[in-house]
C-alpha cells in the first residue's frame, strides 16, 4: 500500500466509525441545544429564529422563533409519564413535514427530547436513554 494514502484511508475510516456509531445525528442548531434549556429558547434555535432589532418587547437582538414554532419538527410524539410531560421532536435540519405516505429516512430526523419543558437530550443516545428511564414505546420514525 502506498504510504501516502494510509492517513486518508484511516481518515475515512474513522469518519465511518464515526457515523456509524450514531455520531452522524447532529447539526450546526441541535448541537447549540443543552440540556436544561427551555423548550421555547430551544425551538427557536431548531427553527432558526430571527434576530430581531426592535425597541420593543423582547429586547433588541434576541433570538425569537418563526411564525411555524414546529417549523423544522419533522414529527412529534407526548407522553405523560409518572407525572412527568415527556415531549420527543424528531427535527429535521431540511425542514422536512411528515406526511401519510412519508418516505424519509430516519437518518435524516434529529430526536430532540423534552421532559416538564427543559431540554434533556438531543440524539438518538438521549432518545434511547428517555426510551429506557421512563419505559416509553419506541415511536416508528
Amino acid at each position: 500500500m502506498n504510504r501516502s494514502k494510509t492517513p486518508r484511508l484511516l481518515f475515512a475510516s474513522a469518519i465511518a466509525l464515526v457515523v456509524a456509531c450514531g455520531g452522524g445525528d447532529r447539526d450546526a442548531r441541535s448541537e447549540k441545544l443543552q440540556p436544561g434549556q427551555d423548550r421555547d429558547s430551544a425551538l427557536a434555535v431548531l427553527s432558526d429564529g430571527v434576530r430581531i432589532d426592535s425597541s420593543r418587547m423582547p429586547p433588541p437582538g434576541a433570538l425569537v422563533p418563526s411564525s411555524d414554532t414546529l417549523k423544522n419538527v419533522w414529527r412529534r410524539a407526548e407522553y405523560l409519564v409518572d407525572g412527568s410531560k415527556i415531549e420527543i421532536l424528531f427535527y429535521s435540519p431540511n425542514d422536512e413535514k411528515w406526511k401519510a405516505t412519508d418516505t424519509i429516512p430516519k437518518e435524516r430526523v434529529i430526536p430532540v427530547v423534552i421532559i416538564d419543558g427543559k431540554v434533556y437530550g438531543t440524539g438518538r443516545n438521549a432518545y434511547q436513554d428517555a426510551i429506557n428511564k421512563y419505559r416509553l414505546p419506541k415511536a416508528e420514525y
